[in-house]
């Protein structure tokens, strides 16, 4: 497994809209309409459950007859046609050949599960499952749906690993799984002593090195997270993902000084190496952040290498039409950056902003004292940021524009609006055109 996909096991937590179950069947669902979430978060949760990867159905452990099912139940979700989805879903119960088929055809039809809001069904049929196939796989596979989602479940967790681990009492897999379950529990002294037992059998696990980070980050431990991080660039110095992390890190500690420009320094470095989507991206958002606007689109087209289909190129141009207040088509420009790639996190941020009515973040008139959030534009659809926000929290709960985007979310679901002053006035009555033609792209 690559350091870019082993990534990707620690992105995926939730809140989400809901959608009844039928109780007489684990693997059904009933049909009301798809809230918009659903396309977007189907795709982070097929990654995570390995279903999917690199943008195209494939696994060796599902049977031939079942890969189409699943093939075209991904294609039809990412068009929104969840009922058709479902269906085909159903359809695939009957084409189950192996343990390994269930277990895949069961994380998916659960992390689907919990998406849409119905977590507590989902860890059933997940626990059922395990239970029911008794093979190491199933018990790591229900494991990871434990803690994968918000309000994580370690307790639950912990059992399904004992219970892998008298069976391969020295699989990395499942340690690594169990040190992140005590990180979710909060048992920092436990995890950081088995991430570090890890390490000591074999250096080159890095995810060992990225959850132990994780650990002491998770109590304010920057400096051994840095140390922690070190040690993996010695370990692997040709791994961009190391390099990656580390920005990370740096991004993280807002309380240091400099911190933005240190994570740069590194995204630079983990871009150098590979032009990956995710480090071009993390790169670009920080020269955002520190309004360096240009520089980040100047990265972007050099990478992106001037494909109008580019999801980034897309978000970046997007910013651009923000800025000449060209609201319609700064929307537009978003919906087709994520429509090209789902996990462009980047996007959804700015359309959660973009539907929160306050728009690009970098302009002061969009707010009125400090971080209040600026909440008199005319077109606000808090439902939509909503979705976004969950999006974002799906792909990656430690994005550093998350905190931001979920109080400016919270405001607006607050209090009513206080009464704008004179300028304010003279600036909404300058957006209202741009916003009120925004209802005509919804």
């Amino acid at each position: 497994m690559t350091p870019q996909s082993e990534s990707m096991t620690f992105h995926s937590k939730n809140m989400m809209p809901q959608i009844k179950i039928m109780k007489n069947s684990p693997l059904e669902l009933s049909s009301p309409r798809a809230s918009l979430l659903a396309p977007a978060l189907l795709l982070v949760c097929l990654i995570a459950s390995g279903v999917m990867a690199s943008g195209a159905m494939a696994d060796d452990s599902i049977s031939p007859t079942l890969q189409p099912i699943l093939d075209e139940a991904v294609a039809l979700e990412r068009e929104g046609k969840l009922e058709e989805a479902v269906s085909k879903l159903k359809a695939g119960q009957d084409l189950v050949q192996t343990s390994g088929d269930r277990i895949r055809l069961t994380s998916f039809v659960c992390r689907l599960y919990a998406i849409l809001n119905e977590l507590d069904q989902a860890r059933k049929i997940m626990k059922r499952m395990a239970e029911q196939v008794g093979e190491t796989k199933a018990y790591v596979e229900a494991s990871k749906f434990y803690l994968d989602y918000s309000p994580e479940d370690p307790a639950n967790a912990v059992i399904m690993l004992k219970a892998a681990l008298e069976k391969l009492p020295d699989d990395l897999e499942i340690l690594l799984e169990l040190a992140r379950a005590r990180v979710d529990s909060g048992n920092f002294v436990s995890a950081v002593a088995l991430y570090n037992e890890i390490i000591k059998r074999d250096a080159g696990v890095f995810r060992a090195y990225y959850g132990l980070a994780d650990a002491f980050m998770a109590q304010d431990r920057f400096e051994q997270a840095v140390d922690t991080m070190n040690k993996a660039i010695e370990a692997g110095p040709d791994v961009p993902e190391n390099f990656y992390r580390m920005g990370r890190v740096h991004e993280r500690n807002t309380a240091a000084v400099g911190y933005r420009q240190k994570a740069i320094w590194w995204y630079h470095k983990a871009v150098d190496q590979s032009p990956d989507d995710r480090f071009v991206g993390a790169l670009a958002f920080a020269r955002i952040m520190i309004s360096d606007i240009t520089g980040a689109t100047a990265l972007v087209e050099r990478y992106a290498k001037s494909d109008p289909d580019h999801s980034l190129l897309r978000w970046i141009r997007g910013l651009w039409l923000e800025q000449k207040l060209q609201m319609p088509q700064a929307l537009q420009y978003y919906r087709e950056a994520v429509s090209f790639d789902h996990l462009n996190i980047y996007a959804h941020l700015a359309l959660a902003y973009m539907y929160l009515g306050v728009g690009n973040r970098g302009y002061a008139f969009f707010r009125s004292g400090g971080f209040e959030t600026f909440r008199y534009m005319p077109f606000i659809d808090t439902d939509q940021a909503a979705n976004e926000v969950a999006i974002i929290r799906s792909i990656d709960p430690h994005f550093p524009g998350l905190v931001g985007a979920e109080a400016f979310l919270s405001s607006a679901f607050g209090s009513g609006p206080a009464t704008p002053n004179e300028l304010q006035v003279k600036q909404l009555k300058k957006l209202s055109t741009y916003y009120k033609k925004l209802n005509t792209y919804r």
